[in-house]
Parts: C-alpha cells; structure tokens; sequence
C-alpha cells in the first residue's frame, strides 16, 4: 500500500529530473557550438526539430529529448535552411536571439534562453522578461 502511495510522487520526480537534465543537456550544446564558431572561426548552426523531439549540430551529433519531455510550441529562433536554428557566428554572438521551450508530462517548463547581445545561455524555469 506505501509502494502505491509513492509511485505517483516518485513518477513526478523523475520527470523533474528529466526536464531539468535536458535543459542543461542542451544549454552545454549550444555553449559547446559557440565556442567551436570562436576556436575555429565558423559559424555553427544547431537546429530544432519541435515535432520530433530532437536537435541537432549541423555536420555533428543529433539529441533526443528525453520520454515524457517536449519542446511546448516552437522555438522563437530564426529559420535558417527551412528550419528553426539557433546561428553562433564566428564571434560567438548568435545571429539572433532566441528561446526553447521544454515541457515535461507534469506541465512543469524549463525555457533555454540565448541572448543576442553577448551570446549568454542560461536555463531559467521562468520565460524571458520580453515575455510579459
């Protein structure tokens, strides 16, 4: 009977685990395509594939989200070869500034923010001040 009682509640941890793990999973890949567009003096595109729950680096590695964590709507980034993406020029300063939305089955939400003035990227579980 405790068992039952706790696998609602152990379920909603490891959907807070999840959203927050791949939050910060896709903030270290955006950090890590900045860099490269600055170490190597090329732009890096990563794009954002919302129907299919996965982005990827162009000419690199492709991400799957999490079970039970979505992109919630599209990302607010530009669209770059018909898709949305987020563009680091050579730089570092992305091309545009831009938010990803990730949502888990709780409605909990994390937003991957990129700011286009100097190319900041942090996770916050509250949208961009812009937002309101």
């Amino acid at each position: 009977m405790v068992l039952a009682l706790a696998a609602p509640e152990f379920s909603t941890i490891i959907q807070k685990q999840r959203l927050q793990s791949d939050a910060q999973r896709m903030s270290r890949v955006l950090r890590m395509a900045r860099q490269e567009a600055i170490s190597c003096g090329q732009s890096q595109v990563i794009y954002f594939y919302t129907s299919d729950t996965k982005y990827k680096v162009k000419n690199g590695s492709t991400y799957q989200l999490s079970p039970g964590i979505t992109y919630l709507g599209l990302t607010t980034f530009a669209k770059h070869d018909n898709k949305a993406a987020c563009i680091f020029l050579p730089s570092g300063v992305p091309s545009h500034a831009g938010t990803v939305t990730l949502e888990n089955q709780k409605g909990e939400r994390r937003y991957i923010i990129v700011s286009v003035a100097a190319g900041r990227i942090r996770v916050s579980d509250k949208p961009p001040l812009n937002w309101e």
